[in-house]
């Protein structure tokens, strides 16, 4: 596969996944409260900024439809719901990758323990 191929693909998988996004953001939050979808530009900055991690935007946006919910009458206004839902993201982001490493340390821990019971 060329490059060329390999950045036509990636860009596929991008669309993909950024109607993906609107189409979530819409049935979560913007038909429930009548406002605005953010731009295709934002989706895919919340998907760059993550690491490509769709579940990560998802959850964020998740989290910004519970708030919502649980405002019942004083609704985020959009403004509001695009930096919640950035917060949310970013928080779900670091506890990722704060879990992961953790497991690398374990693992890491389990590996030094293995080799020191061998001497």
């Amino acid at each position: 596969m060329t490059q060329l191929q390999r950045m036509k693909q990636q860009l596929a998988m991008q669309t993909e996944e950024i109607d993906l996004l609107v189409q979530h953001w819409e049935a979560m939050i913007s038909n429930a409260t009548g406002g605005v979808t953010p731009s295709r530009t934002q989706f895919a900055l919340w998907l760059r900024i993550n690491d490509n991690d769709l579940d990560v935007v998802m959850a964020g946006i998740d989290a910004t439809s519970r708030k919502n919910h649980m405002m019942g009458d004083f609704r985020l206004r959009d403004s509001e719901a695009i930096r919640y839902a950035s917060g949310c993201m970013k928080r779900e982001h670091l506890d990722k990758r704060m879990a992961a490493s953790r497991a690398e340390d374990v693992r890491a821990s389990a590996a030094a323990a293995a080799v020191a019971l061998q001497i």
